[in-house]
């Protein structure tokens, strides 16, 4: 059983792209949704001045939405975004091992450090595109900093 895939054509004027259906794929079930192994990637980085490494995953879907309600508030008519709680929201979902960092702890972290801090931030935002080019290109960016 086949079915429908979505993929990108250049339109007939030349602006943008028209989405075109392709059947070429299997049919996938519920359960491979509920039970399968996600997407989300993995990748170790080392942390110049920490003298160590942290294993980092990309956020998923969830994450990414509760970071951004989480990091936005409103003062009467103005919506405020925090960037300080988005990097530390960030780091707290995203860093895997060493793992089960509280908020309050991420935030002594973000105050006690600062390029490490923020290159674990970016690393795992960057991964969080979801693409093996997107951890390629975390290493090569990231080995140069050292």
């Amino acid at each position: 059983m086949s079915t429908l895939g979505i993929e990108q054509e250049a339109s007939p004027n030349g602006h943008g792209s028209e989405p075109i259906v392709v059947i070429d794929s299997p049919v996938r079930s519920k359960r491979s949704w509920l039970d399968g192994p996600g997407d989300l990637l993995e990748m170790d980085l080392e942390v110049p001045g920490l003298g160590d490494a942290v294993k980092i995953r990309s956020l998923s879907a969830g994450q990414h939405a509760t970071i951004q309600n989480e990091s936005m508030t409103m003062k009467g008519d103005t919506m405020r975004f925090d960037s300080h709680r988005r990097q530390v929201l960030t780091f707290k979902y995203g860093v895997v091992e060493p793992g089960d960092f509280s908020e309050e702890e991420v935030n002594v972290i973000a105050h006690q450090w600062g390029s490490a801090f923020r290159l674990v931030v970016d690393a795992i935002s960057e991964i969080s595109q979801s693409s093996e080019e997107a951890m390629t290109r975390v290493r090569a960016r990231f080995l140069a900093r050292r």
